[in-house]
């Protein structure tokens, strides 16, 4: 069997998406609605106020219905590494090394903007205020479309955005800022794997030195840790904060608003990717050749 490489599912839990690099699997309810065969699968998202499923090639966006119809497919060329939409799924924007093209709901070109340098994160955000940050600044984008920039930040090797600002990983240190330039704080750490945010950004969450999960309040102050014995390799919170997933090789870890294992899960084989939906309720995982569906009981 071809292994998994990503998993997305709708709001509601209903629509899970499993990609593979040569096949598109969509299931409703936990069944299997269909199979589609690609070639060179790299990325997935679902819109789900618009009900689209997105796919990125080597060479192609798709966009299909819940129901795996065609909808549009628009040509790459294969210059796009990411892509990303807004919460309604009418602006879509497709990353290049140092270029964006946006793209309108119906896989039409609409605009294209190129960066002096190149990019390393692109954010849209719930409150529709799309983000971009190159290697030495951070930029936002008015009504006008124009770049503007709102901070200068030399160095960035990953930057984590917020609806309220973000969290720059530099070659120093983190740095911490607003959506109006101001630096909130900076720490000089450099061992991390991501960041991620709930409770309207006033938590934020970072896997430190591969075995450490962190959870910090808005200040950057540390409000608990969990400790793994096993290399921690991603996570995911539900924007309440009362729920965190984390998982290392075949196993899943739910922890409870405090940082304390609640239960965990064994895949029997690595995992790959999960979702939470229903605002926790339930929980679809993806390993290396199967998807998981399970209800997360006494949430």
């Amino acid at each position: 069997k071809e292994e998994i490489i990503s998993l997305e599912t709708d709001f509601k839990g209903k629509i899970a998406v499993a990609l593979t690099s040569s096949t598109i699997n969509i299931f409703s309810d936990r069944n299997l609605l269909k199979k589609i065969d690609i070639k060179n699968g790299k990325k997935i998202k679902i819109s789900s106020f618009s009900e689209f499923i997105y796919v990125l090639t080597s060479e192609k966006l798709y966009c299909l219905d819940y129901w795996g119809n065609l909808e549009w497919v628009y040509s790459t060329e294969g210059l796009i590494d990411d892509f990303s939409l807004d919460s309604s799924g009418t602006r879509i924007a497709l990353q290049g090394v140092n270029f964006l093209i946006f793209l309108s709901r119906f896989g039409e070109l609409d605009w294209e903007y190129n960066f002096d340098e190149s990019i390393v994160s692109v954010f849209q955000s719930s409150k529709e205020l799309l983000l971009v940050s190159t290697m030495n600044a951070v930029y936002l984008l008015d009504a006008k479309k124009q770049f503007i920039k709102i901070l200068e930040l030399s160095n960035q090797i990953s930057t984590f955005f917020s609806d309220d600002g973000g969290i720059s990983l530099t070659e120093i240190g983190l740095v911490s800022f607003s959506l109006t330039g101001h630096i909130l704080w900076e720490k000089q750490i450099k061992d991390l794997s991501s960041i991620k945010f709930s409770n309207s950004s006033s938590k934020n969450y970072t896997i430190n030195e591969d075995k450490n999960f962190i959870c910090h309040d808005r200040n950057g102050n540390e409000l608990w840790r969990y400790t793994s014995e096993n290399i921690i390799e991603d996570f995911k919170v539900i924007e309440s904060g009362l729920m965190t997933g984390i998982y290392s090789s075949s196993y899943l870890h739910i922890l409870d608003k405090s940082g304390e294992q609640a239960w965990s899960y064994y895949a029997r084989e690595k995992i790959v990717d999960f979702s939470f939906s229903s605002f926790g309720g339930d929980i679809v995982l993806a390993s290396k050749n199967k998807i998981h569906w399970f209800q997360n009981e006494g949430f």
